[in-house]
């Protein structure tokens, strides 16, 4: 049982390369190869508490799309995969919105701090613990 729970974890902290384009002209976003979309723009604490109170509202209403997430850095790190991620804070002191980042996007995280407001695009990609945004860029 707990090598699956370790599994499921590993799986879903894995980050896929996927680019968001934004059109400046029209404000949309856009995932390669899919239907643009307007950015959703939300805290990390309301994301966070849509999910644990309806995962499959929550689904409905972020998932596959692109977000604007503010929030403060709890924690800044790598998992697994040496993946880099920033962690946001939310009410749940142990599960919260995590924000995986490309190799690209090093000195950024380099230069971040615990504690800093941030504002960080990434596509939801649902939750497997915590809540996971994926292919993340400061803003």
């Amino acid at each position: 049982m707990t090598l699956a729970v370790f599994v499921l974890l590993a799986i879903g902290s894995t980050d896929t390369e996927e680019s968001i384009e934004t059109d400046i002209s029209s404000g949309n976003e856009s995932q390669s190869g899919s239907e643009p979309s307007v950015a959703v723009r939300v805290t990390a604490t309301q994301l966070f508490a849509d999910y644990e109170a309806n995962e499959v509202s929550a689904d409905e209403k972020y998932k596959g799309k692109a977000l604007l997430v503010s929030g403060t850095i709890e924690n800044i790190g790598k998992d697994l995969f040496d993946t880099m991620y920033v962690s946001l804070k939310t009410d749940n002191p142990i599960i919260g919105v995590q924000c995986m980042f490309s190799d690209e996007h090093k000195s950024q995280l380099a230069n971040a701090a615990k504690g800093q407001r941030v504002t960080i695009k990434g596509k939801c990609d649902g939750k497997l613990g915590n809540v996971l945004l994926r292919g993340c860029s400061f803003e």
